[in-house]
């Protein structure tokens, strides 16, 4: 039976590609099965479940013209300004008037069919981002998107945090909710501040070779694409141009250079840090800690970035080696620039 529904859906997927009826039987007959009467049956089933959807995708449109023909005559009898803004909204057919190409999909589920129609997003309003305006950067995690905002001249606007706890422990179906939710609020909020671009990183979890029970249970249940997807549609839907950059030592960065300079936390640092590389701005290495990580006055052959990436494995290593001992969720940067260096002089 499981080798026959195959056979069936590939004869439905060559009929949608126009392909005849003859050569769909000789194409299962060699890949299924060698039985021609099956393979006949296949291709009608096939066939079956196309006229069906057609059937009902006239039913829809039929339900439909109903619903509009109904809403118009309530249009025309109230009066209340708030229902007929919403009777409006209901009769707006803006995207098909204009003849844009959009995409059905009919799908059959307990008994009943669902007609979903998408239209695809319109291109950024910028190809690069402009330095003349403000950016934003977001930083996204499991249980918290910080929202950082930066200046033409990459200093700090304002910074906030949109929290989420309940998105790592939700099923998959409330997880979509609360991403949705999620993504309308920080861009109605950067919509509300008049930030026109924004810049995002794809978040990356690396393994935990320590094998912590939590941090894998909220690795496993965080969908990293489905929140920055949502943001995506939720800015793109506003006129928010969105672009990405490189997510190198973003966290790194901002927790040790701006956090106790701007009062941030890690992760809105981090979304600074993001704003002010996509503004093209290159991060230095703050004096103090570059004496500390050369033991000796700069030389040739070294660049910021390779200090960075050096703070990176010392920090790393630091926090593996005393995790077990402290509770490092309170440490400052000054104290884990203490603590770092101590540990490894």
């Amino acid at each position: 039976m499981s080798r026959f529904q195959a056979a069936k859906r590939t004869a439905y997927q060559a009929l949608r590609r126009g392909k005849k009826t003859g050569e769909i039987v000789k194409d299962l007959y060699r890949k299924f099965f060698p039985n021609a009467r099956w393979c006949q049956w296949a291709v009608e089933d096939a066939e079956a479940t196309i006229e069906s959807q057609k059937e009902q995708v006239k039913m829809h449109v039929s339900d439909l013209e109903a619903k509009i023909e109904k809403a118009a005559e309530k249009l025309e009898r109230t009066k209340d300004k708030l229902h007929r803004q919403g009777i409006k909204t209901r009769l707006e057919k803006k995207h098909l008037d204009a003849g844009e190409a959009y995409t059905v999909r009919v799908v059959r589920k307990d008994g009943r069919f669902d007609c979903f129609i998408s239209f695809p997003l319109k291109s950024d309003p910028l190809l690069f981002p402009d330095r003349n305006q403000d950016l934003a950067g977001i930083d996204l995690n499991p249980d918290v998107v910080a929202v950082t905002v930066a200046l033409p001249n990459g200093n700090l606007k304002v910074s906030r945090c949109f929290f989420s706890p309940d998105l790592v422990q939700a099923s998959h179906e409330k997880r979509e909710w609360i991403a949705g939710n999620l993504a309308n609020e920080v861009a109605d909020w950067l919509a509300s501040l008049g930030v026109r671009q924004v810049a995002l990183e794809e978040l990356f979890f690396a393994q935990d070779h320590d094998t912590n029970k939590e941090f894998n249970r909220i690795t496993h249940n965080f969908t990293k694409k489905l929140l920055f997807t949502r943001l995506i549609v939720a800015l793109r839907k506003r006129g928010i141009a969105v672009f990405t950059v490189p997510a190198a030592y973003t966290s790194l960065i901002g927790f040790f250079k701006y956090a106790e300079t701007y009062g941030l936390n890690a992760h809105q640092a981090a979304a600074f840090v993001i704003a002010r590389r996509a503004l093209g701005f290159k991060e230095k290495v703050p004096k103090a800690l570059i004496q500390k990580l050369l033991g000796r006055p700069p030389g040739e052959g070294w660049t910021h970035w390779k200090l960075w990436g050096k703070l990176y494995g010392m920090f790393k290593a630091t926090r593996k080696k005393i995790a077990r001992s402290f509770n490092i969720k309170g440490f400052t940067p000054s104290v884990w620039v203490e603590t770092i260096f101590a540990e490894s002089g």
